[in-house]
């Protein structure tokens, strides 16, 4: 196994091993439960993306921030997950944590590279 493989490995588990403990431990927004002020329109997506882009539609500004809301929202179908907010919550976190996960092996593969 080559030496970026076990770095790409030891920089992903130390992601999730971080991942987990903010997850279990870390510190939860107050407001609207745990969504935020903006976050509300987010879960919103996630809870019924087709309805809410296609049948509602959305501003400009928002347009730019649909795929993550999209993906959480598929997923959730994919596996059966209820859209609740609190599963939604989770699969924000998960998408975040695949997305740091992805980052650190390409990290490591650059610093390879370099």
């Amino acid at each position: 196994m080559s030496a970026w493989v076990r770095r790409a490995g030891a920089m992903a588990a130390i992601v999730i091993v971080l991942s987990l403990a903010t997850r279990l431990w870390g510190e939860r927004i107050g407001i609207n439960r745990g969504q935020g002020w903006d976050g509300e329109t987010y879960v919103q997506w996630a809870a019924d993306f087709p309805h809410q882009m296609f049948d509602l539609g959305t501003t400009t500004y928002h347009a730019q921030r649909v795929l993550p809301s999209a993906v959480v929202h598929y997923a959730m179908k994919a596996v059966g997950a209820r859209p609740t907010v609190p599963n939604i919550l989770v699969g924000f976190h998960v998408l975040d944590t695949l997305m740091l996960v992805l980052a650190a092996i390409l990290w490591a593969r650059i610093c390879d590279e370099m």
